[in-house]
């Protein structure tokens, strides 16, 4: 397309390739929590999620740039700026054609692999906390009177006291 310089397209890949490898970076991180939440590191799990929230403010910052450049790329070409995805750059852009190819395919397989690990580690964390909620029952004898709120404690009527239970407040 001749209304698009080649620089435009080179800086469109140029930010596709620096956001997939964020996409790298947040796989990696992944993993490394899904280890954590495997071995239970409090310091090392909150580490990963810092990491995770940076790699993520970088992928949208690069979207945004990338999205900004989608958007004169649809002004030049005068076509809205929704039709405008990797399959419609390689198709009219015969000679980036091969690489806006494997970029959308990369994309793909990372971001299958990212969905993945996020449920595998969604899977582990809910383990988790069934074993939490069932421990907490076998302490509390079974009785739901225990509550466990958003700031990781227990509350329990004090009316335990009386029934002799083992614990009567907060854990």
């Amino acid at each position: 397309m001749k209304n698009v310089s080649k620089t435009t397209i080179q800086k469109c890949i140029d930010l596709l390739s620096l956001e997939y490898n964020f996409y790298k970076e947040l796989q990696e991180v992944l993993i490394q929590e899904r280890n954590a939440l495997v071995k239970i590191g409090n310091e090392e799990l909150s580490n990963i999620n810092f990491s995770k929230e940076s790699i993520l403010i970088n992928i949208i910052e690069v979207k945004n740039k990338r999205k900004d450049i989608m958007q004169n790329i649809s002004e030049l070409l005068n076509v809205d700026v929704n039709q405008i995805n990797l399959t419609f750059l390689a198709n009219n852009f015969e000679e980036f054609s091969s690489t806006f190819i494997k970029i959308r395919d990369d994309f793909k397989k990372i971001g299958v692999k990212i969905k993945s690990l996020n449920e595998t580690n969604k899977h582990i964390i809910n383990s988790s906390l069934q074993f939490i909620q069932s421990s907490l029952n076998i302490i509390f004898q079974g009785s739901n009177r225990a509550v466990y709120t958003n700031y990781g404690k227990v509350s329990v009527n004090n009316n335990y006291i009386k029934n002799n239970q083992l614990y009567s407040s907060k854990i």
